[in-house]
């Protein structure tokens, strides 16, 4: 990561060496992936928000009636294995190339619903 960021921003103990911009997020795909990694592997909110359910529905068997509030497990959904392969490895590599896994920003790392 580190010899990505030279490679864009200049050593930084030389006089090329500048600050980094939006402009250079497409040049550091593996700063990107460790970013989205590290949101994966410890989501700053781990259960989620608390939501209140709207109207009655019923998950896997069990109700939930109007107004109850629900908490989503985040930890437990950047954690499955159904989504990620070696789940509790930290392993940045697996946002890259052609077949990236789930993209952590759109599973849940900060909640659910409308923003």
């Amino acid at each position: 990561m580190q010899d990505e960021l030279d490679g864009v921003l200049g050593p930084p103990d030389s006089l090329e060496f500048r600050l980094p911009t939006w402009d250079d997020r497409p040049s550091t795909p593996y700063l990107e992936a460790v970013i989205s990694e590290t949101l994966r592997h410890h989501p700053p909110l781990g259960t989620g928000v608390p939501h209140s359910v709207t109207e009655e529905d019923e998950y896997r068997g069990w109700r939930i009636p109007k107004g109850s509030i629900v908490f989503a497990n985040a930890w437990g959904m950047l954690h499955s294995e159904e989504n990620y392969k070696n789940p509790q490895v930290f392993q940045p590599e697996r946002f890259l190339g052609d077949t990236p896994e789930l993209d952590p920003l759109s599973n849940g790392t900060f909640g659910f619903g409308r923003r």
